[in-house]
């Protein structure tokens, strides 16, 4: 049960980041790359994000 709520409450988090920010790269003028750390998983390579309030740019 514990796990489920868990579950839950992180997805509500990530919904509601969603909604309220936009996450742009920080250097527009190029996306992160799309290339992986290749381990025992795929990890993507480290980038930055800036959050910007939706509601100071709609």
């Amino acid at each position: 049960a514990g796990e489920a709520m868990a579950k839950v409450e992180l997805f509500m988090f990530c919904g509601g980041m969603v909604q309220r920010f936009r996450f742009l790269s920080v250097d527009l003028g190029s996306p992160p790359p799309l290339t992986a750390i290749i381990g025992l998983n795929a990890t993507p390579v480290p980038y930055k994000v800036r959050s910007v309030d939706r509601k100071l740019t709609s």
